[in-house]
């Protein structure tokens, strides 16, 4: 394996466990040298897309179950028609799908 792929591999493994432990995508970028905090989304992404062990399997429990709650509080205002809580709606579908791999 190239050095370059095994750094961004060691990278994306270490941001899934930050993120698990509360880090923003901003400290990410930050701790882990990425250019942008949407470098930083894309490779604790990817990883999680690219492995399948505990780790990941816990952050996709622990996001799953963010999602629940957000999903809890604001779908009874977005069926009111509220469009920002329909908004957050649709965001945590989407990060759902996301978790899986398929969306």
């Amino acid at each position: 394996m190239p050095a370059d792929m095994a750094k961004a591999r060691f990278r994306g493994a270490l941001g899934v466990e930050l993120r698990m432990q509360g880090c923003t995508y901003d400290e990410l970028a930050v701790i882990l040298e990425y250019s942008h905090r949407s470098a930083a989304r894309k490779a604790v992404m990817r990883t999680i897309k690219e492995r399948s062990d505990m780790a990941v399997d816990a952050y996709r429990v622990q996001r799953f179950l963010a999602t629940e709650d957000t999903l809890g509080k604001s779908l009874p205002a977005a069926l009111k028609g509220e469009p920002r809580a329909l908004a957050r709606c649709l965001r945590g579908i989407d990060e759902r799908a996301m978790l899986f791999g398929i969306g």
